[in-house]
């Protein structure tokens, strides 16, 4: 199960995180992007695998609206979008950052 965790701070460091999630057994990806729509500035977000659909669900009560370094977390399953009839053989969501799960 796919857990997506947004809103980290643009300097996020990835040790940062890694002491957040502490010794969770899973599967981490991390993407930084410029969110247009916040002015332009840095946001970074991980989309952390899990093994069950039962500690997704505990990680995501657990971080969703929790502080981050001023930041409010926000932890919910990731939905991957469907492929537009437009744009054939193209997944709008991870191929942009280079994610395919």
């Amino acid at each position: 199960m796919l857990v997506y965790i947004g809103n980290f701070p643009g300097d996020t460091q990835l040790i940062e995180i890694q002491n957040l999630l502490g010794t969770r057994d899973m599967l981490i990806d991390y993407a930084t992007y410029r969110a247009k729509p916040a002015g332009y500035r840095d946001h970074h977000f991980i989309l952390a695998k899990t093994k069950n659909n039962e500690s997704a669900d505990d990680l995501i009560l657990e971080l969703n609206g929790s502080s981050f370094r001023g930041a409010e977390l926000e932890a919910r399953h990731f939905v991957k979008r469907k492929q537009p009839g437009s744009w054939p053989g193209a997944e709008r969501r991870t191929n942009q950052y280079g994610l395919d799960f």
